[in-house]
């Protein structure tokens, strides 16, 4: 996790210099990770240009094995090294409406907002990373998205494909569809917004018009039997979800995600298929020095984000959509990042995680298990940490701590091992970029 956060973060660094100066950009990011027998080493390319309301970039990133399914969501491996294009979009942006379309990552959640931003005053400190909706562990896919705004409120709309799956030498298509409806209030304090998604799949199933229309709840999709049906059940899984945040002091902000999966009307056995966020974060300057922290409790429940059609769990090339660590859990996380000076920073985080034995893998039995305990026994405990100290300068990045943290997709689809062991790490990453005007 820490790994391929740090990674993302020198190459966004990267694209950014010289943005003033030139409308086309192209930069390359090469990182050094040792922190075991298997060195995690990788490179990016990035080109970015921008036109007035119109912009465009690609990324395509390499690293070794065995790395490639952990970071890239491939398993294809050719003389050792793994590759994909992480970035390829086109954008298009004005005052009343945005569409961008290709392929990048999709965040959801209470941080990031579409056409409406509250203004906290400082950059949030996991901004992304741990949305229980959609979140950046997951691979990018090929999407549209469109966000229309309209005085404090954004309606947007999403359409794109997962990762295909195999079953039975049949190819088995994975669409996602969502919209959701955000408002920011008058005094730019109070960031709300609700919605849904939904997976949808089936053999060499294609894009369904239905699921884009905004104004059409799916629950009424499926009343009118608009839904693909499977000899397991039915192959569409919709959420339904809710977030805000709440800018109390302009460094200081509260935060909070809802997420239902399934909920029960019904007097039955099964259990209710929900999840919930809620945090804060913010910054303290102490002797010139900044401190930015975030603290968060996750609740995801036994059978949230797992589902009985063909492929419909909500996961995307061996990665969670939603909560990087899948279902079946409670989580407790902060961090904190000392800004030293400009060039030097110190970051300590801690995840306390209770995990069940759902994962992501896990098949479908929620039935006869409504007054069963949670999280799901057997039950294992992790208590990761990490503490680093980063060294920025003009070409890279240098970071060197101890941590016992594993990529997040071990946890959410592996049946779960108390990870107590760690190792110290160096963490060498360089990047140069040059700029140019394309008239």
């Amino acid at each position: 996790m820490k790994f391929y956060k740090t990674f993302s973060l020198g190459c966004l660094l990267s694209a950014t210099i010289a943005a003033d100066e030139h409308n086309v950009q192209i930069s390359a990011t090469t990182a050094f990770h040792f922190w075991n027998n298997d060195p995690i080493k990788s490179m990016a390319i990035r080109a970015a240009g921008q036109w007035e309301e119109l912009s465009i970039l690609v990324e395509p990133v390499i690293v070794n094995e065995p790395y490639g399914p952990d970071i890239l969501g491939v398993d294809y491996t050719r003389s050792g090294i793994s590759g994909r294009i992480t970035n390829a979009f086109i954008r298009y942006e004005n005052n009343l409406l945005s569409f961008q379309l290709g392929r990048a990552p999709v965040q959801w959640g209470s941080i990031i907002s579409s056409g409406v931003t509250p203004d906290v005053g400082y950059s949030p400190i996991h901004p992304f990373n741990h949305s229980i909706i959609q979140s950046s562990y997951s691979p990018s896919y090929d999407h549209f998205d469109m966000q229309f705004k309209f005085g404090q409120f954004c309606l947007e709309i999403l359409s794109g494909q997962l990762g295909s799956e195999e079953l039975n030498s049949d190819r088995i298509k994975r669409n996602i569809a969502g919209h959701r409806l955000t408002w920011l209030s008058k005094n730019e304090k109070l960031f709300a917004s609700f919605g849904e998604q939904i997976i949808y799949t089936g053999i060499n199933r294609g894009f369904e018009w239905h699921y884009l229309n905004p104004f059409v709840p799916y629950f009424f999709t499926a009343l009118e039997g608009d839904e693909e049906s499977s000899t397991d059940g039915d192959n569409d899984n919709s959420i339904l979800f809710a977030t805000f945040r709440y800018v109390f002091k302009p460094n200081l902000s509260f935060f909070g995600e809802l997420l239902i999966d399934d909920f029960q009307v019904d007097d039955n056995n099964y259990q209710d298929g929900l999840g919930f966020q809620l945090g804060a974060d913010g910054f303290i300057k102490i002797s010139e020095k900044t401190i930015n922290w975030g603290v968060d409790w996750t609740r995801i429940n036994s059978w949230t984000y797992i589902h009985h059609g063909q492929f419909t769990s909500w996961q995307n090339r061996g990665h969670s959509l939603g909560y990087k660590y899948g279902p079946d859990l409670n989580s407790f996380h902060v961090q904190a990042d000392i800004q030293i000076n400009k060039s030097l920073s110190v970051n300590m985080e801690a995840n306390w995680l209770e995990k069940g034995s759902n994962t992501l893998s896990t098949p479908w039995g929620n039935n006869d298990n409504k007054d069963d305990p949670f999280p799901t026994s057997p039950v294992t405990h992790h208590t990761l940490l990490v503490t680093s100290l980063s060294w920025y300068w003009r070409y890279g990045i240098v970071e060197a701590g101890w941590s016992n943290y594993d990529f997040p997709n071990k946890i959410a689809f592996s049946d779960p091992v108390s990870k107590t062991e760690g190792s110290f790490f160096l963490k060498v990453q360089f990047y140069y970029d040059f700029g140019f005007n394309l008239q």
